[in-house]
């Protein structure tokens, strides 16, 4: 199953320099390992073209964690189609 997040442009650079490999979110899907996650850049309340696509490798939804929220860990996938950058 593929999933769309949108999210600030702030956080949304963290997500692509890898510096957070998780997302803090409302459980309002059925999120399950090896689900597509799709994050989408906003701009205030506009969409940029930039994306990125994730595999969940993990959904924690514990005690501790606000109820109906969860922490879904991913992992970015990789564009083998991409030219090598030198």
């Amino acid at each position: 199953m593929t999933h769309l997040f949108e999210v600030q442009k702030e956080e949304f650079d963290q997500i692509k320099l890898g510096q957070k490999s998780f997302i803090l979110l409302k459980k309002d899907r059925p999120y399950k390992p090896k689900d597509r996650l799709i994050i989408q850049e906003l701009d205030g309340e506009n969409l940029t073209s930039e994306e990125i696509e994730f595999d969940i490798s993990v959904v924690e939804a514990q005690e501790g964690i606000k109820s109906n929220y969860c922490i879904l860990g991913i992992i970015k996938l990789i564009n083998l189609c991409q030219p090598n950058e030198h």
